[in-house]
């Protein structure tokens, strides 16, 4: 598979020879790698290459290694929820068990009014039940 992706590289860059090879370049394929891969298999795709050259260097195949910084991938993707994805997680929260040491109905007056007032993300119910916590009790 690692072979596979340097493989990949070297012939999305154009590469004939270890003089051609350019950190830029590769970084720049990577990126539109991007366009049908995912962040996270286009980050293996980078490091595969960077190996690569580190394992050149090492077996004294070269004298100097490009600079192959790759792509960032986010820890984990953030979006707003849609209107009806938010109801239906108030309808679920509404009728769920005891979690956090809130009731479900104690949770969805936390989710809304955090939202409502941004006063905490919802993936975080606890801040914004602490912060209400004299109100709601």
């Amino acid at each position: 598979m690692t072979a596979n992706r340097v493989r990949r590289i070297a012939e999305g860059c154009h590469f004939q020879a270890w003089a051609d090879v350019s950190g830029n370049k590769v970084d720049s394929y990577v990126k539109e790698l991007r366009n049908e891969l995912s962040a996270q298999t286009a980050c293996h795709y980078a490091r595969a290459f960077r190996q690569f050259c580190n394992w050149m260097l090492r077996h004294g195949r070269t004298s100097s290694i490009p600079a192959v910084r790759g792509v960032k991938v986010p820890k984990r993707p953030e979006r707003a929820f849609e209107l009806d994805e938010f109801r239906r997680l108030l309808e679920a929260v509404m009728s769920g068990p005891v979690r956090y040491g809130m009731s479900g109905y104690e949770r969805y007056l936390c989710y809304l009014v955090a939202v409502e007032t941004g006063l905490g993300g919802i993936s975080r119910p606890c801040g914004a039940y602490q912060a209400l916590a004299g109100t709601i009790c």
